[in-house]
């Protein structure tokens, strides 16, 4: 859960490519329509924009941790969006996952 005091916490990007490098943006919301970059469709507001890589272990499953300190306040949110490196992409080489938010409850 996403929760004060929870180190544990993390974001996971399934069904990728096994082996495939991921890059997260992590942001404070999301645009109200999606902006085409590179061939996808990118929905984080860019403002205030953090990101981190990972790559997809053998069942395509790429995660981040994202630790939620002990001080951080109730209602506290922030957006992911997942940008794959997919060489069965032919034409771009790059999917994106949908823009998620979360919440601290």
């Amino acid at each position: 859960a996403m929760s004060p005091g929870n180190p544990g916490f993390g974001v996971v990007c399934g069904r990728t490519p096994a082996g495939a490098i991921t890059l997260w943006g992590l942001s404070a919301g999301v645009l109200p329509v999606g902006v085409p970059v590179i061939g996808v469709d990118i929905w984080i507001d860019p403002s205030g924009l953090v990101t981190a890589t990972s790559i997809a272990n053998a069942l395509g499953a790429a995660r981040i941790d994202v630790p939620i300190g002990p001080a951080v306040p109730l209602g506290v949110s922030f957006s992911a969006q997942c940008l794959v490196l997919d060489p069965a992409c032919a034409v771009d080489l790059f999917t994106a996952s949908n823009a998620g938010t979360f919440i601290v409850q």
